[in-house]
C-alpha cells in the first residue's frame, strides 16, 4: 500500500513539474513575440514623427495599424494549433505563427507559398477604398478570392493599406487586389462587381 503511495506521489509531482514547464515555454515564446514586434512599432513611431504629423494624427495611425491584422488573441497557428498566431497570409487568408508567416516585398505571407509568390509575375488590378466602397463588396471581394484559391487553386493577395489624407485630417484604409498576369481575365470576370464602382481605382 505504501509503495503505491509513493507512486501516485511521484506522478503527481512530476506532472506539476511538467505542467510548470510547459507554463515556462509558453511565457518565453509570448516573451520573444513581444521583443520582435517592439523594434518594427518603434521604426513606424520614428517614421511618423519624421512626417511632423499631430499628436492626434500619430496615435490614429499607430492604432489602424495594430488593428490591420484583426484580433489574433487568444488564435492559433493552422499548422500549429500549440503556437499563438501573429498574422494572416495575404493569399490563404489564414492565420499563422511566426514560425510560419513571412514578409517579402511588403507582403505578409506563409513560408509554404513564398515560392508561389517569387516565381509569378504579379499586377495590381484594384485599389479599393474601404469606406467609401463598402463592407459588402470588401465581403464579397473576400468570400470570390476565397473560392478561386480553395476551388481553382488562383491565387489573389489583397493587402490593407493606410494613407493619411492631409486635406480632411483623416487616415482612410484601402485595400490593394493583385493577381498573376496569367489569371487576371479570370479574376477581373469574377470582381466585375467592383469594376463600375466610382471608388475602385484601377491600377
Amino acid at each position: 500500500m505504501e509503495t503505491i503511495l509513493i507512486i501516485v506521489i511521484v506522478l503527481l509531482c512530476l506532472l506539476i513539474l511538467g505542467l510548470f514547464a510547459f507554463a515556462f515555454i509558453f511565457a518565453m515564446k509570448f516573451l520573444k513575440l513581444k521583443e520582435q514586434k517592439a523594434p518594427e512599432s518603434s521604426a513606424l513611431k520614428d517614421n511618423i514623427e519624421q512626417k511632423n504629423i499631430p499628436d492626434e494624427m500619430r496615435q490614429a495611425i499607430e492604432q489602424a495599424k495594430s488593428l490591420g491584422g484583426g484580433n489574433l488573441l487568444g488564435r492559433t497557428c493552422v499548422d500549429h494549433p500549440e503556437l499563438p498566431a501573429v498574422g494572416m497570409c495575404s493569399i490563404s487568408n489564414q492565420i499563422y505563427c511566426e514560425l510560419c508567416l513571412t514578409k517579402e516585398n511588403d507582403v505578409k505571407i506563409a513560408r509554404k507559398y513564398l515560392s508561389l509568390l517569387l516565381d509569378n509575375e504579379w499586377e495590381q488590378l484594384f485599389m479599393l477604398h474601404n469606406e467609401k466602397v463598402g463592407a459588402d463588396k470588401i465581403n464579397e471581394l473576400m468570400r470570390v478570392k476565397r473560392n478561386l484559391w480553395e476551388e481553382d487553386q488562383v491565387p489573389v493577395i489583397t493587402q490593407k493599406q493606410f494613407k493619411i489624407n492631409i486635406e480632411i485630417d483623416k487616415i482612410e484604409d484601402y485595400t490593394a487586389v493583385m493577381v498573376r498576369d496569367q489569371d487576371q481575365n479570370l479574376v477581373k470576370k469574377m470582381l466585375n462587381f467592383l469594376e463600375d464602382s466610382d471608388d475602385t481605382t484601377h491600377l
